[in-house]
């Protein structure tokens, strides 16, 4: 239930970290912006798996949550 809330925007992230012995580790990060939004799409023709938060987040400045799009244009934006 999102009612309570009034500030919805939210960020999601990914940290990658990559480390060889006797050397400085290097870390990776992704983000991106967005706004949870009542659950959308469970894009049926896809053959992907759709992760826990896809219906309810929407990137900034795109009219679909993760779940209704297509891989491709997941992928064009995704923080991972």
């Amino acid at each position: 239930m999102l009612t309570p809330f009034k500030d919805k925007t939210t960020e999601v992230s990914c940290f990658i970290g990559y480390g060889i012995p006797g050397k400085n580790p290097i870390v990776f990060e992704g983000a991106v912006e967005g706004r949870i939004v009542s659950p959308r799409g469970v894009n049926k023709f896809e053959k992907r798996a759709i992760f826990g938060f896809d219906p309810i987040f929407e990137p900034r400045g795109y009219k679909k949550t993760y779940a209704e799009m297509t891989i491709e244009e997941k992928n064009t934006i995704s923080h991972r």
